[in-house]
């Protein structure tokens, strides 16, 4: 069960005249975040404008209706946020495109996990 699906459920029990929450949802999960690192950053983040951390990331996602105001939170909550990471830009460098990690070399990666792998075996 997904984050969100189960914050869902817990605040339909909880909180007494909860109707849907969807919208609530997503400003838990949008917004709460940022503002939390917020407090412990020196650079804005949650913005994308000048002199932000604007991180990025780009999803593979196809919704079965058109998103619209009404429906957009529930898009991003069951939707967007279950979706496959397509693309990602980390302080202004592009690290995956087209669901390919970029400037990354898997094999070499690989090989130093097996000897990390074998170290931490040996103590």
């Amino acid at each position: 069960m997904s984050e969100a699906s189960f914050a869902h459920r817990i605040l339909r029990q909880k909180v007494k005249g909860f109707n849907s929450g969807n919208k609530e949802i997503s400003e838990i999960l949008s917004k709460s975040s940022f503002r939390l690192a917020n407090s412990f950053v020196s650079k804005s983040i949650g913005e994308i404008k000048l002199g932000s951390a604007a991180d990025l990331i780009f999803v593979d996602y196809l919704p079965e209706h058109e998103i619209t105001q009404e429906n957009l939170h529930t898009n991003l909550i069951f939707g967007i946020l279950q979706s496959r990471v397509a693309g990602s830009i980390i302080n202004g460098n592009i690290v995956m495109k087209d669901f390919e990690l970029a400037g990354i070399d898997e094999t070499e990666l690989n090989k130093k996990f097996i000897e990390y792998a074998k170290e931490l075996n040996i103590k």
